[in-house]
């Protein structure tokens, strides 16, 4: 091989490298929120600004016990075992936008999770949300 080809394929090879470094991110970084829990707080305690819509707030607290639903202490954690195969923000995007796939087991004295999220909230609400459920 010339030391012109070999120069080429190592180049490449580096490329590749660093891309798939830059898109995978380093062993030990935190993935980035997938929203900003500030807002997420507001959006669980407020709603999204001129909904008129039972919040967050309404039936679930921040503590291991909800009015009418699930709290969502240790949610994180919960979230991540709580359906085989869905990650934790997968299994809150799911409960958010389709609440009535999965159902904690409880007594919520007849209490459903409202299944209009999905077209109440923007994605970004929901990505806020999610993002803010994952701190606790």
């Amino acid at each position: 091989m010339t030391m012109k080809k070999m120069t080429l394929s190592f180049g490449v090879i580096a490329l590749l490298v660093i891309l798939a470094v830059g898109t995978t991110g380093c062993a030990g970084e935190e993935a980035a929120p997938i929203g900003d829990p500030e807002n997420g707080q507001v959006l669980y305690e407020l709603g999204p600004e001129g909904v008129y819509a039972p919040t967050c707030v309404s039936c679930h607290r921040l503590t291991d016990l909800g009015d009418n639903g699930p709290g969502f202490e240790g949610i994180a954690d919960r979230a991540a075992t709580r359906v085989p195969g869905l990650s934790a923000e997968e299994y809150l995007r799911q409960s958010i936008v389709d609440p009535e796939a999965y159902i904690v087991e409880g007594d919520w004295g007849g209490h459903v999770m409202p299944t209009n999220y999905a077209e109440e909230y923007s994605e970004e609400d929901i990505n806020d949300l999610i993002a803010f459920l994952l701190t606790q």
